[in-house]
């Protein structure tokens, strides 16, 4: 038990710089002013033109992760606003950018929750689209949401992604259940890494089918969206290099009884 504590605290501590950064600071871009904007709109609340908006929403679902800036103009258009943000407050390192399309704005200095209706994208360092999201009131859309990832099945988009990770979680489940059993009859390191790495997979599972909730309770979401997958490749391969190793231990225990 107190190895298995350990583990999940070492994974937990891998985990917690891609959920949070501290100590950065955003500044409007030169070339797309947040203020220039804000400047130009004679009144509030804002609409942006309905060709626009149209424009806008039906493009955001083409966007993909690493595509550059050059694409999501053509796609989306030139934003309203851009935002460079840097590590600490002397702007030491660049970290990225993001692009903001301002569908509706219903105050000129506050944000507004329950009317305002953006779509923002984040790049990388490098210009690279890292994250995409349409914030409706109350409400956000993720360009990693299901609802984008998974083709529709029965008119529901969810339908085909929650078989298959039930079917994955309850596979998981059987083989964290076998190597239980197995471990306590044989307590060798490698059945002991198979429970660790079913754990590890079952738990990653759990959290990709609860994300569209995730998304739907956070606003926004204050994780990394690929963290399940990561969590999931390295519980993956600690339950294979067990697998093996104990496929091995019995392969060799067979050989040695049969030439006795």
């Amino acid at each position: 038990m107190r190895m298995m504590a350990q583990y999940w605290i070492i994974m937990l501590l891998a985990l917690a710089p891609g959920c949070y950064s501290g100590g950065s600071v955003s500044v409007t871009g030169p070339e797309f002013g947040f203020g220039s904007f804000i400047d130009s709109i004679p009144s509030f609340p804002y609409d942006a033109p309905a060709s626009r908006q149209e424009r806008t929403i039906d493009a955001f679902p083409k966007l993909e992760i690493g595509m550059d800036k050059e694409r999501v103009r053509e796609l989306l258009g030139d934003p309203d606003a851009e935002f460079l943000q840097y590590a600490g407050k002397n702007e030491d390192v660049f970290l990225g950018s993001s692009w903001g399309y301002y569908l509706h704005r219903h105050d000129a200095e506050l944000v507004n929750d329950e009317h305002d209706r953006t779509v923002f994208v984040e790049f990388d360092a490098s210009g690279r689209v890292d994250r995409a999201r349409l914030d409706e009131p109350r409400s956000v859309l993720e360009l990693n949401d299901p609802a984008y990832r998974y083709p529709e099945v029965g008119g529901n988009p969810m339908a085909i992604y929650i078989v298959l990770y039930l079917i994955a979680a309850f596979s998981c489940g059987f083989a964290l259940i076998g190597a239980i059993t197995r471990y306590r009859s044989d307590r060798h390191w490698s059945i002991r890494l198979q429970v660790i790495g079913a754990s590890i997979v079952v738990l990653a599972i759990a959290w990709e089918l609860l994300k569209p909730l995730l998304f739907t309770l956070m606003n926004p979401p204050y994780f990394d969206w690929r963290a399940p997958h990561i969590l999931a490749a390295i519980g993956l391969a600690l339950f294979c290099i067990g697998y093996l190793v104990a496929a091995r231990r019995v392969a060799g225990s067979t050989t040695a009884t049969a030439k006795l």
